[in-house]
């Protein structure tokens, strides 16, 4: 049986043109199979082994949400309770979702809140209660609990309601209550620098083979921890496979595994390509299968370089996780289903063949609608020269996204991401924001106000809602030019009084009110208050204020 195993290992390993492969299977409280086939690191021929550390992305969420159950079965939160309970200042953008939001909610994908992923992208350090925050001001795409919506930005949630129960980093919450209970010597957070040698060296795969990409930033994974940033091996999953499956009641009680194996919302990650799969809905961190009539509980993982599946089948004593090195490989599922129905003594339903076949037109369509979206790009020129674009553009939720001109063309900086990010040019004043290792494309236009200054930039970041609205910053005013413009001016009997307030300035007036100015370069101001007003000082040749113009208002001179 065994060798049996390792055979349909190596075939759709070779199938789908994975480099290295990690597999534990698990029956009856037994470790049947735990090993590596093929290479770590394609240069050095370095093999996979048992003890092979693989990020395993969103196969993560199982422990966030078992450790969540767990403070639950502890009476240190309720999982129907709303989140508010425990932490009060939790707001959704939607009131009422805002109010009712629960811990199960967060771990089931039934909050309404789309995904929103460019939030935790990049390299820009952010505490799990920083995003957490930052989670009213992202619009949701439907009512709280009517439809099933996948969100990492929840599972950070939940990981930082674990921070305030436990009075600890949710780092050391799951290795304090799973990991060293469990002796999971070999799982850690992020890619820390006693993995990096024994860590399989992530590939993508390319018309002229394998292309090595760049390892998982440790911030990014810190950020989104709970979500997806543990690092395993097939040994240590071997051992979360045997918990999971009640052989472990010690450190997860089986009311907890109920908790998380138990549906709580319809839908999911569907497979309605093939007969023999029914989804029962999702659990938490767990999406829930019919297979040829037998329950199945499992997960994928995927992020740059790497995918994964770890799957339990309750009524069979079975377990199944699965570690690549390459990205977007569907591999892991055939492995599951095949793995299952040889311990199951099912006849081959040729799993590799099929899902290859779906693996295939997937990335062809991708590959098809990216040429599409390339060909409908105008020749166009800008509204205006390319540095009339440039500055820092901010939303409250997904930060800073700052434009530089170089050459002949914008540069982004987002989230410090450098290189990884660029602007392709579309025409006009629309351009591409461009995630280089994800291959996403996000359109992104540049708004003016009522004179034509840009004032703002929209980036469609989020497909089943609006797009994003960032506002400009204004421009640093230079002091001397703050200090200069202090003081009361006439027109006729109207006065207009300037002064300062922080780092910018307020000029008053009985007929226009306090309007507040903010620097548009040079000597030029915007008011915000008042969008359709524009207000520059004119100097004279020693520096001094000769006079102001208010747009639409008129000329004011220096009192004497």
């Amino acid at each position: 049986m065994i060798d049996e195993l390792r055979d349909v290992i190596t075939t759709e390993q070779a199938r789908f043109g994975v480099p290295g492969v990690a597999v534990a299977v698990v029956l009856d409280g037994d470790v049947v199979l735990c090993e590596g086939f093929g290479h770590a690191d394609l240069d050095t021929g370095e093999p996979v082994g048992a003890g092979t550390h693989f990020p395993i992305a969103s196969d993560t969420k199982a422990f966030t949400a078992a450790v969540t159950c767990l403070l639950a079965d502890g009476g240190l939160l309720d999982l129907d309770a709303p989140v508010r309970e425990v932490v009060p200042w939790f707001a959704m953008h939607d009131p009422h979702a805002t109010d009712l939001v629960t811990p199960r909610d967060l771990l089931s994908h039934r909050t309404g809140l789309p995904r929103h992923d460019l939030v935790w992208f990049g390299d820009t350090p952010m505490s799990l209660e920083e995003t957490t925050r930052g989670l009213r001001h992202l619009p949701s795409s439907r009512p709280v609990r009517t439809a099933w919506d996948y969100n990492n930005l929840c599972y950070i949630a939940a990981g930082h309601l674990t921070e305030v129960v436990t009075g600890t980093p949710w780092p050391d919450a799951v290795r304090s209550l799973l990991l060293t209970p469990l002796g999971m010597t070999g799982t850690g957070f992020a890619v820390q620098d006693e993995v990096v040698d024994l860590l399989a060296l992530p590939y993508k795969a390319t018309r002229a083979g394998f292309a090595r990409q760049a390892l998982p930033a440790r911030t990014t994974a810190r950020k989104a921890g709970p979500a997806g940033g543990l690092v395993s091996t097939a040994a240590d999953l071997a051992r979360w496979l045997l918990a999971r499956l009640g052989h472990r009641p010690d450190v997860l009680p089986a009311s907890a595994v109920e908790q998380l194996h138990r549906p709580a919302m319809l839908g999911g990650i569907t497979t309605d390509l093939f007969d023999e799969i029914t989804s029962l809905g999702y659990a938490l961190g767990c999406q829930v299968e019919s297979y040829r009539g037998t329950r199945i509980v499992h997960h994928g993982g995927n992020t740059l370089g790497y995918s994964s599946d770890v799957c339990v089948v309750p009524a069979s004593g079975i377990g199944v996780a699965v570690l690549t090195n390459l990205d977007s490989s569907y591999l892991r599922l055939p492995l599951v289903y095949s793995i299952i129905d040889a311990l199951h003594g099912h006849a081959d339903a040729h799993w590799g063949k099929r899902i290859h076949s779906v693996q295939t037109a997937v990335h062809t369509g991708h590959d098809e609608a990216r040429e599409h979206h390339r060909a409908r790009a105008s020749a166009a020129p800008p509204s205006r020269p390319l540095t009339g674009f440039t500055g820092t553009y901010t939303h409250p939720a997904y930060g800073d996204l700052v434009i530089r001109a170089e050459g002949d063309g914008l540069v982004p900086d987002f989230h410090d991401a450098g290189d990884r990010v660029r602007l392709d040019h579309r025409g006009h004043d629309a351009w591409d924001l461009v995630f280089v290792e994800d291959e996403v494309t996000c359109p992104l236009v540049f708004t003016q106000d009522l004179d034509g200054a840009v004032t703002g930039l929209v980036v469609a970041t989020e497909p089943a809602v609006g797009p994003a609205i960032f506002d400009r910053l204004p421009e640093p005013v230079p002091a001397d030019l703050l200090t200069a413009m202090v003081g009361t001016y006439r027109m006729g009997p109207m006065t207009l009084v300037v002064r300062g307030r922080g780092a910018g300035l307020v000029a008053s007036s009985a007929v226009l009110g306090d309007l507040v100015l903010t620097g548009a370069g040079g000597t030029a101001f915007r008011c915000p208050t008042m969008p359709g007003v524009g207000v520059t000082a004119e100097l004279d040749p020693d520096g001094a204020v000769a006079r102001i113009v208010v747009d639409t208002v008129g000329i004011f001179l220096p009192e004497a």
